[in-house]
């Protein structure tokens, strides 16, 4: 038998100042903020917010901790029979994966890639160690503690202070509609996917690393099935970002410079990212221009509401028939 029960995932370095919605999933401020004088904005309702404070409520009593400087996410979830220690594991780290990918909204619109000291922590993890969300029983609305796996996370900075919190007019942008849909097709998928691997990328301590992965995700969104050379990437992705010829071009030049001069002497001939740019603001300029030839190729996708990638060629070879390049 499965239960649908409510769960509270504490995040750390992260801070907000209103109760709001995103898709299906809360996020609140802890119940001390509230209480002096913290509300709720236009995604949730009077009705949603009591629930809050009761759930955080509920928390408390279970708990002696500090939650300052954390946001809670919470969401409801079918409890699934649980017998071994591994499971507990296993369903913990579903729930705290399903509250990082509603956060890939949040960093896009706040975060870069290479600047550490303003990420969110990973849910669940608090700051002394390890992996914990907390379940709200349906029936008797009693917490319990609900742990993961040991899991250390350091990371610089005081975290995220959203500059604006979502609010209900964001429900009808591209960027929300790029993360928050019931669409399965293969174009959306590959799409979303590329989007996740943007918000892993913050994460990267070594930006070496960050920037072949952001890499590899271009070509990743150019050809799904096959590795195809980064001369027919190009092609693939230009046209959908691109509005003249000349942009087209310039931004051709750009990709090859990244990839011939700067990918293959870090991947083939052991050489760092340092060796190519004078300070480290200059690396994060550049991967935040990869990450944006990444998220501009995404929307413009989505919008189109193409959903095969046999319809997004016919569509590709328009465009560049249109642009004559």
């Amino acid at each position: 038998m499965t239960l649908l029960n409510t769960y509270v995932i504490p995040i750390s370095n992260f801070t907000i100042e209103s109760a709001f919605k995103l898709d299906e999933i809360y996020f609140t401020p802890p119940l001390t903020a509230i209480e002096n004088g913290f509300s709720y904005n236009d995604t949730i309702t009077n009705t949603e917010f009591t629930l809050i404070k009761n759930y955080l409520i509920s928390l408390n009593k279970i708990t002696n901790y500090d939650w300052t400087n954390y946001t809670f996410a919470i969401i409801s979830s079918i409890t699934p029979r649980i017998n071994s220690v591994q499971q507990v594991w296993g369903f913990v780290n579903e729930i705290c994966e399903k509250i990082d990918r509603s956060l890939d909204y949040i960093r896009l619109r706040e975060c870069v890639v290479g600047k550490f000291e303003t990420l969110p922590g990973l849910p669940g993890i608090i700051n002394e160690g390890g992996k914990t969300i907390f379940e709200i029983d349906k029936e008797s609305n009693v917490a319990k503690s609900l742990f993961g796996e040991l899991t250390i996370f350091i990371k610089q900075g005081i975290g995220l202070l959203p500059n604006n919190e979502p609010s209900k007019s964001d429900f009808q942008n591209i960027d929300y509609h790029c993360i928050f849909s019931n669409r399965d097709d293969e174009v959306f998928l590959n799409c979303r996917y590329a989007l996740t691997r943007i918000n892993e990328a913050m994460y990267m301590q070594n930006l070496n690393t960050a920037f072949v992965y952001l890499m590899t995700t271009l070509e990743m969104i150019a050809d799904n099935n096959n590795y195809i050379n980064f001369k027919k990437v190009k092609p693939k992705i230009l046209p959908f970002i691109c509005n003249s010829k000349n942009e087209y071009h310039k931004l051709s030049e750009e990709l090859t410079s990244l990839s011939k001069e700067t990918r293959t002497n870090i991947v083939h001939n052991g050489m760092n990212i340092y060796n190519f740019y004078d300070n480290p603001d200059q690396i994060v300029k550049v991967l935040f221009r990869i990450t944006s030839f990444i998220h501009r190729y995404v929307t413009a996708v989505i919008s189109t509401g193409i959903k095969s990638f046999d319809v997004l060629e016919t569509e590709r070879i328009k465009l560049i028939e249109r642009l004559d390049v």
